[in-house]
């Protein structure tokens, strides 16, 4: 997956620098699009893609003002698991087809990092049940809160990105939290919290992470 990753960064940071050539020419009528409204395709996409480069830049530590030395920092495996309950939502929100869940997870590398005094970070995933792999997601983690300076309590996810890899009916985009039970320098152990539309909390899975894998 993180090879998959940086290669696509690669390809979009390329396409970036494309599209922000053939939209200058555009734009001083160098040249000229067959449809005027192309042109504003074009500077939407090329929005998508210097989000989507500034990530990939952050990832491969090129922006090297950020702190990959305190606690918790680095590069993470970490594993969800759903629980059977909250996998109908996730995989049948429609509850149309007879889904049957089948050790229902979702797998994915962590990467957080420490800028100027406040924790961010991001992470890529894959949702899977059984041998099944049912979309891919890129996540942002927000809003790190301690249980003392050395101690992480939990984080907050923000999904940013998801596609769709089998054919599955979406849900909306819940507001989740991954709560902390255990945590050192290694390890995190902990529970995964669903915040829906009434602002109910719910427990929708458990929580592993493990550095350096």
């Amino acid at each position: 997956m993180e090879n998959l990753f940086e290669a696509t960064g690669w390809v979009v940071l390329f396409a970036f620098c494309l599209t922000f050539i053939v939209s200058m020419l555009a734009l001083t009528k160098v040249i000229r699009l067959a449809d005027p409204r192309y042109l504003r395709l074009l500077f939407v996409k090329m929005i998508l893609e210097v989000a989507a480069a500034g990530f990939f830049l952050f990832y491969n530590g090129t922006l090297n003002f950020y702190n990959y030395t305190a606690p918790y920092t680095g590069k993470w495996k970490a594993q969800i698991k759903w629980t059977p309950e909250f996998s109908q939502t996730l995989f049948n929100y429609d509850h149309k087809s007879q889904f049957v869940p089948i050790n229902p997870r979702s797998e994915g590398v962590v990467y957080i990092v420490k800028f100027q005094g406040s924790y961010t970070g991001f992470s890529l995933w894959e949702t899977k049940n059984g041998g099944d792999t049912y979309s891919k997601l890129f996540v942002l983690l927000e809003r790190f809160h301690f249980k003392d300076p050395k101690t992480i309590d939990r984080w907050d996810l923000s999904t940013a990105i998801r596609q769709k890899i089998k054919e599955f009916p979406y849900g909306p985009f819940f507001a989740y939290s991954m709560e902390f039970i255990q945590a050192d320098s290694n390890h995190m152990e902990g529970k995964m919290i669903l915040q829906d539309e009434t602002g109910k909390r719910v427990e929708a899975g458990s929580v592993f992470l493990e550095k350096g894998i």
